[in-house]
């Protein structure tokens, strides 16, 4: 754990909700991690209230005087400010890009991957029994003398069939409800990248309210003719700074404390990520559950991966049934013209690759990285490192 998460975690005063925790658990840990965004909230009110005092003891008036800037200072003075405020922007979107919203996209690609896993065990599904269905065939398109050939190692094969099918719904049933869930989560981490990313593009967008004012009056008091002068002379930095410039720099520091909040309670999170997940999954799946034995196994690498055991007996019977396939497929093909022995062979090649595919998919080398990024790289790392600076 970073010290910066340490630190944050230590202004929740109490530790993350456990599952299943009342409401008034929630309230307690809210109101908790509240107490340093609010220390912000209320210096950027000093903060406000100092710079209202300061701006009205300064009294830039808009006037016809002979002492003005040159037109030249006054661009480059302009052009700096506003190369400063772009440099600003683009940094806070770059940094921000790391957060929540980098973090929903890690979600997002896992999501697809176990989608693509369910529907691998649907096709294996579908794959059997149509296997089945080219066993029974036998009997009603070869003839007798096939038929006592091949009794015994049809079936034989039936078995491994059956073995088959038990594995895959097994394996079916291990991905039950999982991309859902990863979904579901995808969703919550885009909420916060978009509660994130409005609280910095409102500040920014505040800060580039002041700064056309601060330009427009100084524009007007430095190079404006008499004329416009007189019609402007309302245009003072103390009435800028009633106006705009210290409800601006309240404003920032509300966003600031938004932000900040967020900070603090990922953090209360952070300092015990792995346990808290599992207990979450736990919660949701079941302590029994092949979900739960998956998320263990994944986080922490202890107990028996379900989906890859299933993956495992699969692969077994599926090589049971090609090897049948190799032995007796072309002396049932020179006597059952109608049996399709290609489009079979073809069918259990599809099957293997599958399964091949549902294995790497499924392995921890490509599922941990997605827990490895979401969670300790970019919630618990960027995102609230971000939030301290």
């Amino acid at each position: 754990v970073s010290s910066e998460v340490q630190r944050l975690a230590s202004f929740s005063m109490i530790h993350f909700p456990s599952p299943g925790s009342p409401g008034s658990a929630w309230r307690t840990f809210l109101t908790g991690s509240l107490g340093l965004p609010a220390a912000v909230v209320l210096v950027g009110a000093g903060m406000a209230c100092l710079t209202l005092f300061l701006l009205r003891r300064v009294h830039i008036k808009a006037t016809t005087g002979s002492s003005r800037l040159p037109w030249i200072t006054f661009v480059l003075v302009c052009t700096a400010t506003l190369a400063c405020f772009a440099a600003g922007i683009y940094f806070c979107v770059t940094e921000w890009q790391k957060g929540y919203t980098l973090a929903s996209s890690y979600l997002a690609a896992a999501t697809i991957d176990a989608k693509k896993s369910e529907q691998i065990a649907e096709a294996l599904n579908i794959t059997g029994h149509s296997f089945t269905n080219n066993l029974d065939r036998l009997y009603v398109e070869c003839p007798k003398s096939t038929h006592q050939t091949l009794q015994a190692s049809v079936e034989e094969v039936k078995n491994e069939v059956v073995k088959y099918l038990v594995a895959v719904q097994a394996f079916s049933n291990s991905l039950q409800g999982i991309s859902d869930k990863i979904s579901l989560l995808e969703q919550y981490s885009r909420s916060i990248g978009i509660f994130v990313d409005s609280c910095v593009s409102s500040t920014a967008t505040i800060l580039a309210v002041c700064y056309i004012c601060i330009v427009l009056v100084i524009f007007l008091a430095e190079f404006s003719g008499p004329t416009c002068i007189r019609r402007c002379s309302c245009l003072q930095l103390p009435c800028l700074g009633a106006a705009c410039i210290a409800p601006a720099v309240l404003l920032v520091a509300l966003g600031s404390a938004m932000e900040l909040s967020i900070g603090v309670m990922s953090s209360a999170f952070c300092i015990n990520a792995d346990n808290i997940t599992l207990d979450y999954a736990e919660d949701s799946f079941g302590i029994t559950s092949t979900g739960f034995n998956l998320t263990r196994h994944y986080i922490t690498g202890h107990g028996q991966n379900p989906a890859l055991r299933d993956l495992g007996l699969i692969q077994v019977a599926a090589q049971s049934c090609v090897e049948w396939v190799q032995t007796y497929g072309s002396p049932i093909a020179r006597s059952c013209p109608k049996w399709d022995l290609a489009n079979m062979s073809q069918n259990l090649r599809l099957l293997q690759g599958s399964v091949v595919e549902a294995v790497n998919l499924l392995e921890p080398a490509n599922v941990y990285p997605y827990y490895r990024s979401t969670v300790h790289d970019v919630i618990c790392g960027t995102s609230v490192s971000q939030t301290i600076w």
